[in-house]
């Protein structure tokens, strides 16, 4: 009886360790949401939520800074991207996102609408075990607002 229990409890181990290990082949992946993100602005820049939202929005301060405090647990290179959105009459923006000392600077691109979000690869980040912070803020503000940011990915 004692061995049953004891071999219970190693598959009960072994299938919790399976469930929150990434499995081998399939690339680490860090999602980070703008409902999980942490404003500082002196400006208007806001949580939005609602339909065709789900995003950051009213970003018109060049010192606005949208922040997220995030856990590594597989080091290595990630592939960086920010899922965005911006009218034509307001894009060419430059934004920056900084992670682990280093700043990836893009152009924020005509999206067609407030709610046409895209995915826009900005570069890669070498990312160390633990636990990180991730900043995007203004550059330049070409004219008005920078865009609605929805979420950035970085993945392995």
């Amino acid at each position: 009886m004692y061995k049953s229990f004891i071999a219970a409890v190693i598959i009960c181990m072994l299938f919790l360790f399976s469930c929150v290990s990434t499995p081998k082949g399939k690339p680490a992946k860090i999602t980070l949401s703008a409902v999980d993100a942490q404003l500082k602005t002196t400006g208007n820049l806001v949580y939005e939520e609602g339909p065709d939202r789900d995003n950051i929005g009213w970003w018109e301060k060049e010192d606005d800074e949208i922040i997220w405090t995030f856990d590594v647990a597989d080091a290595g290179e990630y592939k960086v991207t920010v899922k965005i959105a911006c009218d034509p009459q307001f894009a060419g923006s430059t934004v920056g996102v900084t992670v682990a000392g280093e700043t990836l600077p893009f152009k924020v691109p005509d999206t067609g609408d407030w709610s046409a979000f895209i995915d826009v690869e900005v570069g890669s980040v070498k990312l160390d075990v633990g636990s990180q912070t991730l900043v995007v803020k203004g550059i330049t503000l070409a004219n008005r607002f920078f865009g609605n940011l929805q979420a950035v990915v970085l993945q392995k």
